[in-house]
């Protein structure tokens, strides 16, 4: 039976595994965090985990950049330095067993203070969505990977999930086939989402259109960036990052 102390570490480190798994998937420092789908995965509801993210925050371990209520996601800016170092001291505690009093020392020559009571409530959804983030919009780099087996886009380490064999995820598949820059008749890539050749030019140039403007509209939504990642240029279509 854990105390409240053993079982306040346990949750720090679960939320910790969940931060650095999403850090491997990322380039970078900034992550989507899913409080929805990782609730799936935990006995840890979306307000604990809130809680437990928002004392990550005030030890300075994560910044909160925004969020959306509606898709239960916060986007965190993870300082790598010192989440490496909490991340160690945490999981040696852990799977050595090490008796609680010593963590506390450990954590204390560390600046981290361990104990329930200091989890506070925290209201993410009123204090950071809705946050003006203009450097968050016109990055000065875009990296942007497509996992075609999952139907995820990741820019700069934030993900998109797209629908799932649909419109948008058929034109990703098709369109990161080719390098940066290659313009790609249209037709083509018609063919390859829909597995059949246009057959009115006006009506099927205008699915295509409507598939990649609202492919932009997603990601914006999603990641908060609005970039252009396919472009048309006269007959043709080019990936832009």
């Amino acid at each position: 039976m854990k105390t409240p102390e053993e079982k306040f570490i346990f949750d720090i480190y679960w939320i910790l595994r969940e931060i650095k798994g999403e850090l491997l998937m990322s380039s970078g420092s900034i992550i989507q965090y899913n409080l929805k789908n990782a609730s799936k995965n935990s006995h840890l509801n979306e307000d604990k985990q809130i809680k437990l993210l928002n004392k990550l925050a005030q030890w300075q371990i994560i910044s909160f950049e925004t969020a959306n209520k509606e898709e239960s996601t916060v986007i965190i800016k993870v300082s790598n330095k010192k989440f490496e170092e909490l991340y160690k001291l945490i999981e040696n505690a852990v799977k050595s067993k090490m008796p609680f009093d010593q963590i506390i020392q450990l954590s204390e020559a560390h600046g981290k203070h361990f104990w329930e009571d200091s989890i506070q409530s925290f209201d993410v959804w009123r204090t950071i969505a809705g946050r003006d983030l203009k450097k968050l919009d016109k990055p000065t780099k875009i990296e942007v990977f497509y996992d075609e087996n999952k139907s995820i886009l990741t820019i700069n380490g934030k993900k998109c999930q797209l629908p799932i064999a649909k419109n948008e995820d058929y034109l990703c598949a098709a369109m990161f086939e080719s390098v940066i820059g290659e313009p790609i008749d249209w037709s083509i890539i018609y063919e390859k989402i829909t597995r059949t050749e246009p057959t009115d030019t006006k009506k099927d140039k205008k699915m295509l259109q409507d598939t990649i403007e609202r492919l932009h509209n997603r990601i914006e939504k999603t990641t908060n960036y609005k970039i252009k990642l396919f472009s048309w240029q006269e007959k043709t279509i080019k990936r832009n990052y």
